[in-house]
């Protein structure tokens, strides 16, 4: 009786790497990503042809699958936050139209990124000028590279910061991201040089410095955290030929804190959406000037929409808050790392 066959442990290599030019996949040196899997693929269309069936309607029988309109995609698993990571793709979330490499973003002063939403002035021209981050993302099979996965100029529509002290062992994560892309081809051969993005440096629940609410401090309150946010990237007339554009900046989620002085007033501050009754949020990891390694800054302006209250743990309340432009300079949200 035959055997199982040949065993490998081996799995997908999953990378992404900055693209220099629209539709021109790069393969040099990319970055192995800590995640267990990113799916990516190319659905077909479910075309329906309608003809006329004798009556005063038409029949829609006929059906056939058609790719030629229809955008890839591909899903990231969860992935711990790094300062790599973090230079890296979330200038995929937050555009700019700033030189190709940098994506807009430099460090300023060295080591140091502050990147935010923009207005349509600073969004970038993909197609045409090469400008902002976009990407050729690629799945590589254990043993037979040639029938790989690879999708170029592709983009982040949606990505979540989530924060607890058990969940995702207790670290900083980017919660599944979602992406469109074009150019799909499950026939690649990458032939990159790969260098797995390090684990050195992570945000761990442990290691937070400070979280506070509308100017008040509590850090010993705080229990956990998510951000969602998006710019809603698609391509223009949602064609696989279109360039890409980017609707409208959204910024939203929750955060969980321990009854405290401070709460009852948060509870009130739900029932407004008032400019000037617009809160500033910060998680913060170091100790605020972002000046050495491991240093990070999550800040958001935003209205607080609901809370809920539960007991099994404490009295704990969920605000749900809702990111807002609360004035020049006040983002619904930013972030300010080091990257070493």
């Amino acid at each position: 009786m035959a055997g199982p066959g040949l065993i490998t442990t081996r799995d997908y290599i999953h990378t992404i790497e900055k693209q220099a030019a629209w539709d021109t996949a790069i393969d040099s040196t990319s970055t192995g990503l800590p995640i267990e899997t990113m799916e990516i693929k190319q659905p077909p269309g479910n075309m329906t042809v309608p003809h006329s069936s004798g009556t005063r309607s038409l029949s829609e029988i006929s059906t056939y699958n058609d790719i030629s309109g229809v955008i890839s995609t591909a899903t990231m698993s969860v992935m711990p936050v790094t300062p790599e990571l973090m230079t890296l793709i979330m200038p995929g979330i937050l555009q700019h139209n700033g030189a190709t490499g940098s994506g807009g973003w430099v460090a300023s002063p060295a080591n140091v990124f502050t990147m935010f939403p923009n207005e349509v002035a600073a969004l970038p021209l993909m197609r045409d000028s090469d400008e902002g981050s976009f990407y050729t993302l690629v799945r590589t099979h254990p043993t037979n590279s040639t029938t790989s996965d690879r999708i170029i100029n592709a983009l982040p529509t949606s990505m979540k910061l989530a924060i607890h002290p058990t969940d995702d062992n207790g670290v900083l994560v980017f919660k599944p991201i979602e992406w469109i892309g074009q150019g799909y081809t499950n026939s690649v051969n990458p032939g990159a040089t790969v260098t797995q993005a390090p684990l050195s440096v992570l945000y761990k629940w442990s290691t937070i410095f400070a979280f506070s609410v509308d100017g008040n401090a509590m850090t010993n309150d705080f229990f956990s955290m998510e951000i969602d946010l998006s710019y809603g990237a698609k391509y223009q007339f949602d064609t696989i030929n279109g360039d890409a554009v980017f609707p409208e900046f959204t910024c939203g989620g929750t955060f969980v804190v321990a009854k405290n002085a401070n709460t009852e007033a948060l509870k009130d501050a739900c029932h407004t959406d008032v400019v000037s009754n617009a809160i500033a949020i910060l998680l913060q990891w170091g100790d605020g000037t972002v000046s050495a390694s491991g240093e990070l800054n999550l800040t958001l302006y935003a209205y607080l929409r609901d809370y809920d209250i539960t007991y099994e743990d404490g009295e704990q309340i969920t605000f749900t808050f809702e990111g807002c432009l609360a004035s020049a300079g006040e983002y619904p949200f930013s972030s300010k790392h080091f990257d070493d």
